[in-house]
């Protein structure tokens, strides 16, 4: 199974990130060049009807080992099955990919599409139910995106309904 985002290239110039926008506890990581960053923003927002948006995100590359830092925190024994391809840095207003992102297909651009998404909740300071919330519609869009170049998610990450479903339902709802 290919990784999966738990939950980025040909614009203009004010759409690279600098190494300052990218700053990840002193340390400058690479800023990736996401060139249709521009275009991808404007598809998400108008996905969302948000009309109030601002500029899209820097995408920065990380480690792989930030990554799950980033979305695990200190606790590595509880690392997911499925291996994170991206996420969204809510503090900072970052999206975050490893080293190796290389953006040159509709799958890992679709990564991109995903997290623009959580972005568009921060930025339009969207209340959510829960987490779970904002992953559905950030896969939901992603799906969208990925339909339109004649993919999907199970095709690209190997991700099946029952995961979607219980990547997306609200946990606290279980009990």
């Amino acid at each position: 199974m290919q990784g999966l985002m738990v939950a980025g290239l040909t614009a203009s110039l004010a759409h690279l990130a600098a190494a300052d926008e990218c700053a990840i506890q002193n340390a400058g990581p690479p800023a990736i060049d996401v060139s249709e960053i521009a275009d991808l923003w404007a598809w998400v927002t108008d996905e969302l009807g948000i009309t109030e948006s601002g500029p899209a995100p820097p995408v920065c590359a990380v480690s792989r080992e930030e990554l799950e830092l980033r979305r695990l925190g200190n606790d590595l024994h509880g690392r997911p099955a499925l291996e994170i391809e991206a996420l969204y840095d809510r503090k900072r207003r970052q999206i975050l990919v490893p080293e190796t992102w290389s953006g040159n297909d509709p799958a890992s651009l679709s990564v991109i599409v995903h997290e623009l998404v959580h972005h568009a909740h921060t930025v339009s300071n969207r209340t959510l139910t829960c987490a779970e919330d904002g992953e559905k519609e950030a896969y939901a869009v992603q799906a969208t995106w990925l339909e339109r170049r004649d993919l999907d998610l199970h095709v690209a990450f190997g991700l099946d309904a029952l995961t979607l479903k219980v990547l997306t339902s609200c946990s606290h709802l279980w009990y």
